[in-house]
């Protein structure tokens, strides 16, 4: 063969592949930038929940108080329209969806390294009376009502609120128990 044909040959050789490789690049490329990104992972040390007490409302539902601690060095904050998730949680450790009958108290502001006190409303009314007139009455009362619940919510171990947002889970315990 004569030269000229060699070097031809060889050229359109390393033309198709080079145009191979680089279909074979641009082609992966494509395809990684059109999944969807992995969603980090939920932050449950951003937001510590303590829990302070159980009061009933005006309407005879349960309202379980928290004090919630920003850890972060950033503002917290839940406003009317934040997308959150608000789950009961089983002694085992499931979770339970229960969009109506859970609710939050909004807004919500915690600064960094601050705490807020905030109010979860269980939807479920204590059917007895209280008596409130004394120091005694009162607390005797919360403990018949904290006594309701165990009885009648045995295995309610807690609640999690899941902020969307900022990707944070807040873990709300069962301290009402003790």
């Amino acid at each position: 063969m004569e030269n000229w044909k060699k070097l031809a040959i060889r050229a359109a050789g390393f033309g198709a592949g080079f145009a191979l490789l680089v279909s074979v690049v641009l082609g992966a490329v494509l395809w990684l930038s059109g999944r969807p990104a992995k969603p980090k992972p939920w932050n449950t040390k951003a937001i510590e929940a303590t829990y302070a007490r159980l009061i009933l409302d005006n309407d005879s539902y349960f309202v379980f108080r928290y004090v919630l601690k920003n850890t972060t060095d950033k503002d917290y904050s839940i406003s009317a329209d934040t997308p959150i998730h608000l789950e009961a949680r089983t002694d085992e450790g499931a979770l339970h969806g229960c969009t109506d009958c859970l609710e939050l108290e909004r807004p919500v502001f915690i600064p960094p390294g601050d705490s807020a006190e905030i109010g979860l409303t269980l939807k479920y009314k204590y059917p007895l009376p209280t008596a409130t007139d004394t120091r005694e009455g009162r607390e005797a009362a919360r403990v018949a009502e904290s006594n309701y619940l165990k009885n009648e919510m045995p295995r309610l171990g807690g609640f999690v609120l899941f902020d969307d947002n900022a990707r944070y889970e807040v873990r709300l315990s069962p301290d009402w128990k003790k």
